[in-house]
């Protein structure tokens, strides 16, 4: 009788008992099929999932406000700007809407545009002479700290929730976070010392952070913002505006827009004073570039100015063909994102100021004053010391101000970037680059550190419409109201 192969295990292999070891095959084509499926399929994935996050800030406005459908994510054929009575909102609820666009779909790209945002006013000549006279940006021993003190202080207000009289937030019987208030309160102290500064030039400003994000995403991004996401930037910096005391904002978006282009056509002229500004800001912006390759980094920072701005600052001329790459290499980009990225689990916005989840307003068993029962909390809080934790910042762009100091193996490895001149020198965390870490209501220029912190609380006190609470208020909090602070 004629019996099969037997399978025996041997060695861990299975094996066959006659001298032919017979193997499973796969034809070509089905490889190419299944390959085919599971491109199609992740292709299926990303196409409807793309615009989940946009969509669902859309539908959620449309639930709060009781539409039948939600907004449309373009604009009408007749191409205007949307309206406050088009898409009524809060600035609270303005901020909300942004921040999906900001932090997940496109914060490369906000990012850019709100650091561009600064350099447009470079242009504007009676702002960079105020510039020039604090050397805040044009001393590199300072310019460093100033510029990442400044993304610091505005991304705090962007990122961290708007409250108090103005934001539209109804009371709450707990705390507020108290960052956002402290953030414009520092900004304003600072800008107090300058009393040159016009209500025209502080307006042009503003206007340029309402619209440089809807400019840059229209050019280099795989979406542009919508018209309700455009409407919310208009509504949240309007109010942030306000809170800076910055008179006489337009209502409108389009009001907002035609006035910042006229006020550019009109002091946005070729002048000295704004080429040092521009050529300071520049050298920050390529800090982290090879000696060898900064003259054209200069260029290529150039290919992102419009004419005007190019003019004003005495930038060089770039040639055609490198202004064509360079934007074809952001619709390249975009391109790709768009089709071929699922949406970002993880905000990536703002890499400058600390996620509020990892960094929260109020700990764990905080214990706030409106649910104190208490004269054993107010004796605790006279003995107590106080409880004021640093921030630090998840990434740097330029000096490493507020960055701990990491391990010695990364060390070694910034030391051989700096060697072969592919790192600057300044690019590793010291003790010179304060590495405890910052707290808002002391950040600015070192001759008005500390010394303004009692102003700064009365400031952030007014905005916020009450005392400030938590770790994060201006000073701390009594480590009394903190049990599990370490």
């Amino acid at each position: 009788m004629r019996r099969g192969p037997r399978l025996f295990l041997r060695s861990g292999h299975l094996a066959a008992s006659n001298s032919h070891s017979h193997t499973m095959s796969i034809p070509y084509g089905s490889y190419m099929t299944y390959t085919v499926v599971v491109i199609v399929s992740y292709l299926g994935y990303v196409h409807l999932t793309r615009y989940s996050m946009i969509k669902a800030t859309h539908l959620a406005y449309a639930k709060r406000h009781g539409l039948a459908r939600p907004p449309p994510l373009r604009r009408g054929r007749d191409g205007h700007a949307p309206t406050r009575e088009q898409y009524p909102m809060t600035p609270a609820e303005a901020q909300a809407i942004l921040t999906p666009g900001a932090e997940f779909d496109m914060p490369f790209t906000i990012t850019k545009a709100l650091e561009f945002a600064l350099f447009l006013t470079y242009g504007i000549e009676t702002i960079s002479d105020v510039l020039l006279s604090s050397a805040e940006f044009t001393d590199m021993d300072k310019a460093g700290r100033r510029y990442v003190d400044t993304n610091v202080l505005i991304g705090s207000f962007i990122r961290y929730p708007m409250v108090g009289p103005g934001s539209g937030v109804v009371e709450s019987a707990g705390p507020l976070d108290p960052r956002g208030a402290i953030a414009i309160a520092r900004i304003n102290l600072q800008h107090s010392h300058y009393k040159v500064i016009t209500n025209s030039d502080l307006l042009y400003t503003l206007s340029t952070f309402i619209r440089e994000p809807a400019l840059w995403a229209h050019r280099f991004e795989w979406r542009c913002l919508t018209p309700l996401e455009e409407q919310a930037w208009h509504v949240f910096f309007s109010e942030v505006g306000r809170r800076m005391g910055i008179e006489e904002i337009p209502v409108e978006l389009q009001e907002m827009l035609d006035w910042s282009e006229a006020y550019e056509e009109e002091n946005m002229l070729p002048n000295e004073k704004s080429r040092k500004v521009a050529e300071a800001t520049t050298d920050l912006l390529l800090f982290n570039v090879p000696n060898f390759l900064k003259n054209g980094g200069r260029i290529v920072v150039s290919t992102l100015m419009m004419d005007r701005l190019r003019a004003a600052v005495k930038a060089p001329q770039p040639p055609a063909w490198l202004t064509s790459f360079v934007h074809s290499a952001f619709h390249m980009r975009a391109f790709v994102i768009r089709h071929l990225f699922p949406p970002r689990p993880e905000s990536m916005g703002f890499n400058t100021v600390p996620h509020p989840r990892e960094y929260p307003a109020f700990p764990p068993g905080y214990r706030y004053e409106a649910s104190a029962d208490d004269e054993q909390l107010s004796k605790l809080d006279k003995a107590s010391d106080r409880y004021a934790p640093m921030s630090h910042p998840p990434s740097y762009m330029n000096e490493p101000w507020y960055m701990p100091i990491p391990s010695t193996p990364w060390m070694w490895l910034q030391k051989g970037l700096i060697m072969i001149g592919m790192a600057h020198p300044r690019s590793i965390p010291s003790k010179e680059f304060q590495p405890e870490g910052y707290r808002l209501e002391t950040m600015g220029p070192r001759k008005y550190e500390g010394k303004e912190v009692d102003e700064v609380r009365r400031r952030a006190e007014k905005i916020q419409g009450g005392k400030l609470e938590g770790p994060y208020a201006v000073g701390g909090t009594p480590r009394a109201r903190c049990p599990f602070a370490m």
